[in-house]
């Protein structure tokens, strides 16, 4: 049994078979020393080029994030890069190529934003795609991706992602990339455990061995021994039970259990799979996933399908979550010395008002044609919600006057996530229709520790005391002002932690989809 640590990146238990696609260095090619070889190696180049770009725009069909790759492949700075290399000497178009991507790359190592420095991995990508047709080798290396794999590989490209069927893949580890890229995002948003940051420790894994991949924790067990693999079985089986069925043991006690879902195939899934509804759409993963902002009626085109979906059952949607880890590839928000702590949720909402009314407009027109709920994130002052509800008002009236439907009833809660929304619980029980306890956010605010430091320690109890007296406030105070309260976050799936939430009385939980 070997243990491998890396990065949490997307939480969750995975077992199966190791998958590995460790590219590596590029194998050498023949160099072209002829006199002629500049235009050769010129029309070689551009013929390339114009291959894999009829494959990107196939991939780009299929999916919006890469439509970007086509300005990228198209770019000036690429194609007279590789040119100017060719007619300097250079004596091949891939290694002309090769440093013409060292270059353009290079230009945003120095950026202090991790999402923007990770998009080279766009560019590194479709470099990759022209390097491929040079080759003549344009064969996928996931075409014989067998099911429930663990895949194991130096970095995962957007364009690999669209080649991958997700379907067979049980979890991702990576030798490195970020927790913005865009594996992770897709990780996280369709429930796969995965973990990045092994570097070349990964190297050593060899395909076809059983393996278990732990999200949380940032592990990967090779060959588990007897012990290891029936306490990650057991403890995936509670998962996958809460999560395919939608129930959780109760002692009889009844409870509804609601999905987190990020997109309307998520939605579709967890309805289809028996959720009792929708406890938290995060609308965040819709943003992260275009080009740019989407307007109102892409929105409202999106929200109103997930009601649809749902029929007579709950959907809450929350409003744009993003900062901290969550950022968006055309937006760069100011650097910030502790992100956590920064401006994110709420207040980054607050702070670009015709933003969030184009997303409060969007959901206003959607609540008309289903069970649709508002929530808000990362509220931590009474002004913060007023002011929310006065531009959520002020859409209300702008859709009147241009004669749109809209829920004017429109019900509006609010995460519990900040020890400051704990302890203003009872103030904003009068305001608020429902609470959800974000308890991810929470825990790391309370103990002041990031869940992925590995300072975690500090909190190894499944339910530590400054939690359960937390919840008890914030459940009491929703008691005696008659609304709801809901846990979403890891721990309402966690089958420990369940037994103190219903002793606390929470009834209702909102749990990740991985089906």
């Amino acid at each position: 049994m070997v243990t491998i640590r890396g990065i949490a990146a997307s939480l969750g238990i995975a077992i199966g078979k190791t998958f590995v696609v460790l590219r590596g260095d590029d194998t050498p090619v023949a160099l072209n020393t002829a006199a002629d070889s500049v235009e050769k190696e010129a029309n070689r180049f551009h013929e390339a080029r114009q291959r894999a770009r009829e494959v990107i725009v196939g991939y780009a069909a299929k999916n919006e994030l890469l439509v970007s790759h086509i300005d990228i492949i198209d770019d000036e700075m690429l194609i007279d890069g590789v040119i100017s290399k060719l007619s300097a000497g250079n004596p091949d178009a891939l290694s002309a190529l090769e440093q013409t991507c060292s270059e353009i790359t290079a230009l945003f190592v120095d950026i202090d934003d991790e999402y923007l420095r990770s998009r080279a991995d766009d560019i590194i990508d479709v470099c990759s795609r022209i390097k491929e047709e040079l080759r003549g080798r344009s064969v996928s290396p996931f075409a014989e991706i067998p099911d429930g794999s663990i895949v194991v590989a130096d970095n995962l490209m957007p364009s690999d992602m669209a080649l991958i069927d997700m379907d067979k893949v049980a979890g991702i580890a990576l030798e490195h990339g970020g927790t913005t890229s865009h594996a992770c995002i897709i990780a996280r948003n369709r429930a796969l455990p995965a973990a990045i940051g092994f570097g070349k420790a990964l190297q050593s894994v060899s395909g076809g061995v059983t393996a278990v991949l732990d999200g949380e924790a940032g592990l990967l067990v090779i060959d588990p021994d007897e012990e290891t693999l029936s306490r990650a079985i057991e403890k995936q089986r509670r998962k996958d039970d809460l999560m395919r069925n939608f129930k959780i043991e109760t002692g009889g006690i009844e409870v509804s259990v609601l999905a987190n879902t990020g997109s309307v195939s998520d939605v579709r899934r967890a309805i289809e799979c028996g959720a009792a509804g929708i406890g938290l759409l995060r609308t965040e993963f819709i943003f992260m996933q275009a080009d740019s902002f989407p307007g109102e009626e892409e929105q409202f085109r999106i929200y109103s399908e997930c009601a649809k979906i749902c029929g007579e059952k709950p959907l809450v949607i929350r409003t744009l979550d993003i900062g901290a880890d969550k950022r968006l590839p055309y937006f760069q928000i100011r650097k910030e010395e502790n992100p956590l702590m920064g401006l994110r949720g709420i207040r980054f909402s607050l702070l670009y008002p015709e933003i969030f009314k184009t997303q409060l407009r969007a959901v206003l027109r959607a609540a008309a044609t289903g069970n649709v709920r508002l929530m808000f994130p990362m509220i931590t002052t009474i002004n913060e919600f007023d002011e929310a509800c006065r531009l959520l008002d002020e859409c209300k009236s702008e859709l009147r006057i241009e004669g749109m439907d809209s829920d004017e009833n429109l019900c509006v809660g609010m995460m519990i996530e900040t020890p400051a929304s704990v302890m203003m619980s009872d103030v904003f029980a009068e305001k608020a229709a429902f609470f959800s306890i974000g308890t991810n956010d929470l825990l790391q605010y309370l103990f002041a520790i990031d869940r992925d430091d590995p300072y975690k320690g500090y909190m190894a109890e499944v339910f530590p005391e400054a939690l359960e007296r937390s919840i008890a406030r914030v459940v009491s105070s929703a008691q005696k002002y008659g609304i709801e309260v809901s846990v979403c976050g890891e721990l309402a799936s966690n089958q420990a932690a369940i037994g103190h939430l219903l002793r606390l009385g929470v009834r209702k939980f909102s749990v990740n989809s991985c089906i």
